[in-house]
């Protein structure tokens, strides 16, 4: 099934707000966060708009976007960078040192 851009604006036009809740549901509150999986979901939509074969109805398909683009994104592992501040601060001082030095000598 293929779904044209005024279809597309149509389905988005009656599914924008539906997305947005649920998407605000899943970053519990997080507006911004809502909008980013918002805008995620139906760039996906879009970009696999000619794979709806139509078994389902479109409320589902876009419904399983949705879901997949939030728990997918909240499955991804935080990255936690430790910085050793003391070999950062050093680092910062001996520069500054030696731009000192420089300028003396």
């Amino acid at each position: 099934m293929t779904i044209t851009e005024q279809e597309f604006t149509n389905i988005y036009n009656l599914h924008a707000s539906k997305v947005h809740r649920l998407c605000l549901g899943y970053a519990s509150g997080n507006n911004e966060l809502a909008k980013e999986w918002h805008q995620e979901t139906f760039i996906k939509v879009w970009k696999h708009r000619n794979s709806f074969k139509g078994k389902s109805s479109i409320d589902t398909w876009i419904y399983r976007i949705a879901v997949n683009v939030c728990l997918g994104d909240l499955r991804k592992p935080i990255k936690n960078i430790t910085i050793n501040e003391d070999l950062l601060s050093n680092s910062i001082y001996d520069d500054n040192k030696n731009d000192d030095e420089k300028k003396i000598k």
